[in-house]
């Protein structure tokens, strides 16, 4: 039985073949005008070209099924805490129903879950129903291929690990060193501030702003001293029965002071009392013309010519003169910053409290510094005998504030000078023998011509010279002969040369001023006063 032949005219039907293509000048299949491209239209049905994906050789797989590795490895104690928190997740979402209420522990599933899939399964790009797969030269897959090489650790401490805080600290610390690790201190932080960014003002200008410029706690300020001014007769009351005040607090008491001043001066109108006011915070201020100025106030007309170059011969002047007159009135001593710095040593204030304690004497003091208790020991507060009361103000120092001297410091215009006894000895520290034994020398002399001389009140407290802000040592001068003359006999200076020299060391740091008399001879003195002067003295005969 012979089998039948197809028929010729039906097509032959075969398994097609995978067309080759060559590439040759980015041209595929010889064909000059197609350009390379990622996709190639087989055929074009009902007006959509429909595609095929490239050469699984060309193309990157979106999928694959997972196959077991050849290898068994032990999981981890990370990667088994993974897999147990992904299972309790997806048994949450499975057992959940509708009716349910979702909670954190839901969401934190749902999130776990989530984040699961986007790592396996990457977003596929959907164009016109037909799914797209991504294909790569054959230089980007070489480029794909090649690990980045891994950049080598430099030696040491990474840059910046320094200054990383934690706010956990390593390891288990008690409770108070935990809290100390938390509020330690963090590193120094400078500003680009400065100075020379600031426009500076005309004199015009400051003053305009200043008169500008409105308080916007005047009026509690006020308030506040008005609280102060009704305490005038309970001041008063403890003046009556023997005691002295005190008034502390922050703040400028200088105007309180006056209004507590002009208060008793009216209260007592048909015999107004003696009323005395010390601005302790006055630079050339000493304890010699405060008492002076008491003197002047008790005798009047009556005073005598020398009151003595010592302030506790002026003292006891004024004891005497107070207990000889036993229809004198008390007078009235209100000291303003009885801490200042001119009025700070110890033996002014064994001065000021034999002066508190005289008969007669009512003294109010007040003090700008935390720690003025500390000047005084358990005698002294006894004789000051003070009742104290905090008279806060919050006003600003604007009389106790030296803004010359700081302007001054600031400027430069005394970066060499000496500063007054403290800075005198510390230059005097730093010479040698011969210079402190001719400074001493110099002091000595110029103590010595200002008790002959007798010179008045002003002149030894540095006013009233015709210059302003000269001391004692400084109007009073020694010639330079003279100083020569008595260095030698001390063996201090062996010729005028070595005298010289010596002198040029206290020129330098301005320790002493020199002047041209009107006969021409050559005046030496120092630019302190006359407490200054005995400081220094006192410090280089102990020393």
């Amino acid at each position: 039985m012979k089998r039948s032949q197809p028929d010729s005219s039906l097509d032959e039907v075969s398994t097609p073949k995978r067309q080759k293509t060559t590439t040759v000048n980015g041209f595929t299949n010889g064909n000059i005008d197609a350009p390379k491209t990622k996709w190639h239209h087989t055929c074009y049905i009902e007006g959509i070209w429909l595609r095929t994906p490239t050469h699984k050789a060309k193309a990157k797989a979106l999928f694959s099924t997972p196959t077991k590795p050849s290898t068994v490895s032990t999981p981890s104690r990370g990667k088994n805490a993974d897999r147990s928190a992904k299972r309790k997740s997806a048994r949450v979402l499975f057992e959940q129903e509708d009716e349910d209420v979702w909670d954190g522990a839901d969401k934190l599933a749902e999130e776990i879950l989530e984040e699961e899939n986007g790592q396996l399964d990457p977003p596929v790009q959907e164009t016109e129903g037909v799914l797209e797969t991504v294909e790569a030269d054959s230089g980007e897959a070489a480029k794909t291929k090649k690990t980045p090489a891994t950049p080598k650790r430099r030696a040491g401490r990474p840059k910046g690990a320094k200054n990383k805080r934690s706010p956990t600290p390593e390891g288990e610390l008690p409770p108070h060193e935990r809290y100390f690790f938390q509020n330690r201190g963090g590193p120094p932080r400078t500003s680009n501030n400065t100075l020379n960014k600031v426009p500076l003002l005309t004199h015009e200008e400051y003053f305009e702003k200043l008169s500008q410029y409105v308080d916007p706690c005047g009026k509690q300020k006020d308030f506040l001293a008005g609280l102060h001014r009704r305490s005038f007769p309970q001041w008063n009351f403890e003046f009556d029965q023997g005691f002295n005040i005190c008034l502390y607090g922050y703040g400028a008491k200088r105007k309180l002071i006056q209004q507590f001043a002009d208060w008793l001066y009216h209260a007592h109108s048909s015999t107004p009392p003696s009323i005395v006011i010390v601005n302790g915070h006055t630079p050339n201020i000493s304890i010699r013309s405060i008492f002076a100025t008491i003197v002047t106030a008790v005798l009047g007309s009556d005073v005598p010519s020398k009151l003595g170059s010592q302030p506790v011969e002026v003292l006891e002047l004024l004891q005497s003169a107070l207990k000889s007159r036993s229809s004198q009135k008390p007078i009235n001593v209100l000291i303003n910053s009885i801490d200042a710095p001119s009025l700070r040593r110890a033996v002014n204030q064994a001065l000021l409290a034999r002066l508190a304690a005289t008969p007669k004497i009512r003294l109010l003091a007040t003090a700008d510094t935390p720690n003025f208790l500390l000047m005084w020991d358990i005698s002294l507060r006894d004789q000051f005998n003070f009742v104290f009361h905090d008279c806060t103000t919050f006003t600003p120092f604007d009389s106790e504030n030296d803004v010359v001297e700081e302007v001054h410091s600031l400027v430069g215009r005394k970066s060499r000078r000496a500063g007054g006894k403290d800075g005198v000895g510390f230059v005097l520290k730093s010479l040698p023998e011969n210079a402190r034994n001719l400074y001493r020398v110099l002091l000595a002399e110029l103590l010595s011509m200002t008790d002959e001389g007798h010179n008045s009140d002003d002149d030894m407290d540095g006013q009233g010279t015709g210059r302003e802000g000269q001391g004692a040592g400084e109007e009073t001068g020694i010639e330079f002969r003279l100083l020569y003359q008595k260095a030698s006999e001390e063996f201090i200076a062996s010729s005028e040369m070595m005298f010289r020299t010596l002198l040029k060391e206290f020129h330098d740091h301005q320790m002493i001023t020199s002047r041209m008399d009107t006969s021409g001879s050559e005046i030496l003195g120092v630019p302190l006063s006359r407490e200054e002067m005995e400081g220094v003295l006192e410090d280089l005969v102990l020393n």
